[in-house]
């Protein structure tokens, strides 16, 4: 409760905008976020269609949420990927 009228207060005085207080409650939440996160996905088998209506599978991995975004990516951003045996670097260009 005491939070809510902290915010109020703000608000009716014009000493911060809604942008301002949303990107400061982000802030506070992220420096308590551990920095490494592990992740756990599926690779999935991908068939492509060869010539002579043969099929080739491979693998496939697909990537998508809100983690991402909170590692920094974003729509429409350029990533450089690495990969040795049995390493992936994704890196944001």
């Amino acid at each position: 409760m005491v939070k809510n009228q902290f915010v109020k207060l703000n608000f009716e005085q014009g000493r911060t905008s809604f942008a301002e207080r949303k990107n400061q409650k982000y802030m506070e939440i992220c420096k308590y976020k551990s920095k490494t996160k592990i992740r756990s996905i599926k690779i999935y088998e991908r068939d492509f269609k060869r010539a002579s209506f043969h099929y080739m599978s491979y693998p496939e991995i697909r990537m998508a949420g809100k983690w991402l975004q909170d590692s920094g990516f974003r729509t429409g951003d350029q990533v450089v990927i690495k990969h040795s045996k049995k390493r992936i670097v994704i890196t944001k260009v």
